[in-house]
């Protein structure tokens, strides 16, 4: 019933597949914008993303603690793409003229590259994975 009603706003946090993943990943890249962002600058995006991030978080924890039938898989790789992609955007939007004064036009990746980063750390955190 909560779930249902904060899903009302923001589709892309119920689960349906990994089409959401696949959504936070094109708009992190910059092929899709948010519902109602402004053409123009990222803080649009940047904004969406961490809402999507933190209604993901209490979410998942609110349906965790009520015994309700889910897992943590999918909403890990949600939460690190979103995280991810945060990072990688303000990196890309922010910190680009930085590189560019220094003369290392390689210093930084392009935001997916972090959204995608962001998923496997946030999985492996979950799962309890070693680092070796």
């Amino acid at each position: 019933c909560v779930a249902a009603a904060a899903g009302q706003g923001l589709d892309e946090v119920v689960y349906r597949g990994f089409s959401n993943v696949n959504l936070v990943l094109r708009e992190v890249d910059g092929s899709a914008r948010p519902p109602g962002a402004p053409l123009e600058g990222s803080a649009g995006v940047i904004g969406h993303l961490a809402l999507l991030l933190c209604s993901k978080i209490v979410l998942t924890a609110l349906c965790r603690s009520s015994g309700q039938v889910g897992g943590v898989f999918a909403p890990s790789l949600f939460m690190g793409a979103s995280i991810g992609g945060i990072f990688g955007r303000g990196l890309r939007d922010y910190a680009w003229p930085w590189p560019l004064v220094l003369g290392d036009i390689h210093a930084f990746s392009v935001p997916a590259t972090y959204a995608i980063v962001g998923m496997a750390a946030s999985l492996g955190a979950i799962c309890g994975v070693p680092v070796t």
